[in-house]
């Protein structure tokens, strides 16, 4: 619902990778979870305060871990890496989001009509700065990304059809979901690698060579 309220005021979001990635996701996690609620209800329905702390890390794990896995073909197209230490930063972040930043942003909209929020949302800030303190650590990590070759469009909209496939169909209907996730890991590996890559702005030039990669101009930037 959400999804079809935003393409009928914002159609031009499909197109955005905000919109894939988050509805991707969220999709998959609740595919996921509406398939296994009632053996998750049964494995946790009586249990003690250790119990239930071992399940809020373990489920912070098993989410971020759908959600990785839901957004991987969206990461690789539009970023050409994959974070090799995701489930490490979410493990340290979700506790701190979950119990801390989202309660506050919840009450501070509470107050915020009586002129009371202002507090509210300042120490919501502090916690999302410490978020954003953990992921800079996290990501400074030796390999805390793998850059991989950009994929082909098609293979990106195979791997799209594959999960919706998955998470909309019920029973061995699911099963067909990989057929297009195998076709588009067929289009990955029989892709190239381009000789040529140019940035949007004309500034960057790349060219491949037998010595490797010749930039037009020096620097450290994403773009590199």
């Amino acid at each position: 619902i959400a999804a079809m309220v935003i393409l009928i005021f914002r159609p031009e979001s499909l197109l955005s990778i905000s919109f894939q990635m988050s509805f991707a996701s969220v999709a998959a996690l609740i595919a996921f979870y509406e398939a296994y609620r009632q053996k998750e209800y049964l494995l946790f329905k009586s249990q003690s305060m250790w119990q239930g702390m071992g399940k809020f890390f373990a489920s912070i794990l098993l989410t971020t871990l759908i959600a990785t896995v839901a957004t991987a073909p969206f990461v690789v197209y539009y970023f050409g890496t994959i974070p090799s230490y995701g489930l490490l930063a979410n493990l340290l972040v979700m506790p701190i989001f979950t119990l801390i930043t989202m309660p506050l942003a919840l009450l501070g909209l509470i107050l915020l009509p009586f002129g009371a929020g202002g507090f509210l949302f300042e120490m919501m800030g502090f916690s999302l700065s410490l978020i954003s303190s953990i992921a800079c650590f996290v990501s400074g990590f030796k390999g805390a990304s793998s850059v991989l070759p950009q994929i082909p469009l098609a293979a990106l909209i195979l791997f799209v059809l594959s999960g919706l496939w998955l998470v909309l169909w019920q029973g061995r209907a699911r099963y067909v979901s990989a057929l297009p996730f195998v076709l588009a890991g067929l289009f990955m590996l029989s892709t190239d690698k381009p000789d040529v890559l140019i940035s949007e702005n004309g500034r960057l030039i790349g060219v491949k060579t037998d010595q490797g990669l010749a930039l037009s101009e020096k620097g450290s930037s994403y773009v590199a």
